[in-house]
C-alpha cells in the first residue's frame, strides 16, 4: 500500500498492518534479542515511510497518490522530517550542515 501509487485509504491500512506486526513483535519472547531489534527498526523504518507519504498530499517524482494527482509547487525541495520538533518539511540544506553532506 505504500508503493509507487498510493492513497490514504491504503497507507492507513499499512500503517494498521505495520502497528500489528509492532505488536506481535514486542510480544514475542521467543525470537532471540538481535533479531527482535533488527525486526523492531524495519517496523519502525517502515511506519515512518507510510506516515511520511501518508503527509505528503501530493503527486512528485516518482509518488504517485492517486487521492492528489497534482503537483504542489510549494512543496518543490522540501522534504518530510521527523525529529524532537515533529514532523516538519524541510529543504536538505536545513537538514544536513554545510560539510556533512556526502559528495
Amino acid at each position: 500500500h505504500a508503493a509507487v501509487v498510493r492513497d490514504a485509504a491504503g497507507l492507513a491500512r499499512a500503517a494498521g498492518t505495520i502497528a500489528g506486526a509492532a505488536r506481535t513483535l514486542a510480544a514475542d519472547r521467543s525470537t532471540d534479542g538481535r533479531s527482535r531489534w533488527e525486526a523492531h527498526n524495519v517496523a519502525t523504518a517502515a511506519a515512518a515511510i507510510v506516515l511520511s507519504a501518508a503527509r505528503r498530499r501530493e503527486s512528485r517524482g516518482a509518488h504517485f497518490r492517486d487521492d492528489y494527482p497534482d503537483r504542489d509547487e510549494t512543496l518543490a525541495g522540501r522534504h518530510s522530517v521527523l525529529d524532537r520538533g515533529g514532523w516538519r518539511l524541510a529543504a536538505i540544506a536545513d537538514i544536513v550542515p554545510a560539510g556533512d553532506a556526502a559528495g
